[in-house]
């Protein structure tokens, strides 16, 4: 599942045969063939041509916008029609016992992966390793498998992620001070890379759903509200610990990412130049539509640090997951969409295989 990612503000997508020339606003210009591609995601203030976007169409690649910040804008698709009989059992499972079954599958594997995680980064660090978190963990899984209802799994979900969160804060080391998981906005930098990273994890888990024929809208686990993509957000859930908090990892620790890479704005979202405000709540915007304005100081992860992370993460999304038998996380994330594609098909939600990370 190859995917071409424009992320250079400014840059103009054209088409030229069966290839998409990209041209950069420092005069860069780079030709890619179609051969293999299956999508190509735009961030930001990237054009591309009514030319390339026919090609693309007539190709059957996906054309997908994201804010400049990772929030889904919108999709380009060649048969958006697919998939109607499986929206119609997804929308008859809503508040049913299956949809449980899926939501307990979710929270259980989400709470193992975070388990995962932290034995992985202890290897490197085992003077921070901590039996009783591994113990504590353990018996949430267990109890997540037998919640009667999804606000019980919510609420485990979130002990989980106390529990973990201080865990995982001691192996990023002293740079960045953690007090605590915060959002809406995310005030210190690790809370910033969490929100963008899991910004970016459900608007591609929303194109996967979208592109399966399914209504990224209505989840199994969280509840439907205006401005919330609850499928993508349930589909995102075992892949958060997987994909952003090991690439937060990986980048702190080897100093890819640094305190400078951070810039302090200090101005509300009434006060910002005009041309920052489509960006600058997304990340909370995809999890709560409420948008407030702030006037302490916040902190913003500057362009250069912006490409570094959406490189780093990028990279283990398509090959880099450091597991043996994964082929890259999204498509991890596409088999594991796909497995829900069949439990609808089947009407049998143990057909669900929710992604684990092997320890």
């Amino acid at each position: 599942m190859s995917t071409i990612v424009a992320h250079t503000q400014g840059t103009l997508i054209e088409a030229r045969g069966e290839h998409l020339r990209f041209l950069t606003p420092d005069g860069l210009r780079r030709e890619l063939p179609l051969v293999g591609v299956d999508r190509v995601h735009c961030y930001g203030k990237v054009q591309v041509t009514t030319q390339a976007i026919h090609l693309l169409s007539r190709r059957g690649k996906e054309l997908v916008y994201f804010s400049r910040r990772g929030r889904l804008r919108a999709r380009l698709i060649h048969n958006p029609s697919a998939g109607i009989g499986m929206r119609r059992q997804q929308y008859a499972w809503e508040n049913s016992p299956q949809a449980l079954v899926i939501a307990q599958a979710l929270i259980a594997t989400k709470i193992a992966n975070q388990r995962a995680v932290l034995l992985r980064a202890w290897r490197s660090r085992p003077e921070l390793q901590d039996e009783d978190c591994l113990q504590r963990l353990d018996a949430l899984r267990q109890d997540a498998l037998s919640a009667d209802n999804s606000e019980r799994l919510l609420g485990l979900e979130g002990t989980a992620a106390r529990i973990y969160f201080e865990r995982w804060a001691a192996c990023c080391g002293d740079a960045f001070p953690w007090h605590g998981r915060n959002r809406r906005p995310p005030k210190d930098p690790l809370n910033v890379l969490l929100s963008l990273g899991y910004t970016i994890l459900v608007g591609d888990a929303h194109a996967q759903c979208e592109a399966l024929g399914m209504d990224a809208w209505l989840g199994m686990l969280h509840v439907q509200r205006a401005g919330t993509p609850a499928l993508a957000l349930d589909m995102a859930e075992p892949f958060r610990p997987l994909l952003v908090d090991r690439v937060i990892l990986d980048e702190v620790s080897h100093r890819r990412l640094r305190p400078e890479h951070f810039t302090t704005d200090q101005a509300g979202p009434s006060q910002r130049n005009p041309d920052d405000l489509d960006d600058a709540d997304d990340a909370p915007a995809v999890l709560d539509a409420t948008t407030t304005d702030h006037h302490e100081p916040l902190p913003r992860l500057s362009d250069e640090g912006f490409r570094i992370y959406l490189t780093a993460l990028e990279r283990r999304l398509t090959h880099e997951d450091g597991d043996a038998a994964s082929n890259g996380l999204r498509h991890d994330l596409h088999q594991q969409i796909l497995s829900l594609a069949e439990a609808l098909r089947q009407g049998d939600p143990a057909r669900f295989k929710p992604h684990h990370l092997r320890t």
